[in-house]
């Protein structure tokens, strides 16, 4: 059966009065559903400005994260400047002579550097490096400036009982670690050209001879190379 007929017969069943009262009942009935539309309007107005308002907050909080986050770092790296690790300095130099030995290879820079010059000197938990501190920041930046003069002393460390090339390399703080593993595995993609560690910062290059931005932190990577998560991303290129 057809309801709109049925409907239809139903109204013209109706009396004059009763057509009256039935369309009174529904403007009414319209009236009602346009103060409910208006009120649910005006209730998502509210929502969205508080929506917009913890926006605001969320990214004002962020933003002071992420510099607190820095502050850790850069504090973090300042507190290694006086130092570096040296890698491969074989297992069998025992620790009653290593720092004498360590002082020997640091000076095959053409750098010397003497026991006073260390204010400690000992194995990491990986027993192939070692991590030097420096009394003077001046004398570290010495033998790191002079370091490749080392790749060219083969013979001398054979006399000094070290068959292995002996690396010097900056010593990271656990989150500058992070950082630059990163930032050297971008380099095997087409987002950077290049990628090192100067003056407690992490560089990264573009281009060839383009100019270099110094990485504080993530966001700064993210930031420059338009990614929004380096770890995503890095991971959808099997990167890591």
């Amino acid at each position: 059966m057809d309801t709109r007929a049925t409907t239809r017969a139903q109204l013209q069943a109706l009396t004059r009065d009763e057509l009256i009262e039935k369309a009174l009942e529904a403007n009414l009935v319209i009236e009602e559903l346009k103060e409910i539309k208006k009120k649910k309007i005006s209730e998502l107005v509210k929502m969205e400005a508080d929506l917009n308002i913890v926006k605001k907050c969320n990214t004002l909080l962020h933003e002071r994260v992420v510099e607190l986050e820095k502050n850790c770092l850069n504090t973090s790296q300042y507190i290694r400047s006086e130092m570096i690790e040296v890698s491969k300095i074989p297992l069998s130099i025992g620790d009653d002579v290593l720092e004498n030995k360590v002082c020997a290879v640091l000076s095959l820079t053409d750098e010397l550097v003497q026991p006073s010059d260390l204010e400690s000197c000992h194995r990491l938990k990986d027993r192939s490096k070692i991590i030097c501190k420096f009394k003077s920041r001046k004398k570290r930046y010495a033998v790191m400036s002079k370091r490749k003069n080392l790749g060219l002393k083969k013979n001398e460390l054979k006399e000094l009982g070290i068959e292995e090339k002996v690396y010097l390399q900056d010593s990271l703080c656990v989150e500058n670690q992070k950082l630059f593993y990163f930032s050297r595995k971008l380099a095997k993609s087409d987002k950077v050209y290049s990628t090192w560690f100067f003056n407690n910062v992490i560089n990264i290059q573009l281009q060839k001879d383009a100019k270099s931005f110094k990485i504080y932190h993530i966001s700064d990577l993210e930031k420059l190379l338009n990614i929004p998560d380096v770890y995503i991303f890095l991971k959808n290129l099997n990167l890591i």
